[in-house]
């Protein structure tokens, strides 16, 4: 499961801090400005995070998702 997480510790911070996960391992780590309508700009940052780790990300998704390669050999 792919998943952006709020980690933020402390309210009031002008901007909080999230991770994207692919189930438990964090794979990015961003900080966004949350607001009413800001849903699209978290997504964007949270892509922009991303595309900034370039070929760090492949090492780290395919550790991540190797359990459920596991688990579809097994059927």
């Amino acid at each position: 499961m792919l998943a952006i997480v709020n980690v933020t510790e402390c309210e009031g911070q002008e901007l909080d801090d999230y991770e994207i996960r692919i189930n438990s391992r964090v794979i990015g780590r961003f900080q966004h400005e949350r607001s009413y309508n800001g849903a699209a700009q978290c997504l964007r940052d949270a892509a922009d995070c991303m595309d900034k780790k370039g070929r760090d990300i492949d090492t780290d998704a395919l550790e991540a998702l190797l359990p459920l390669f596991k688990r579809i050999d097994a059927v």
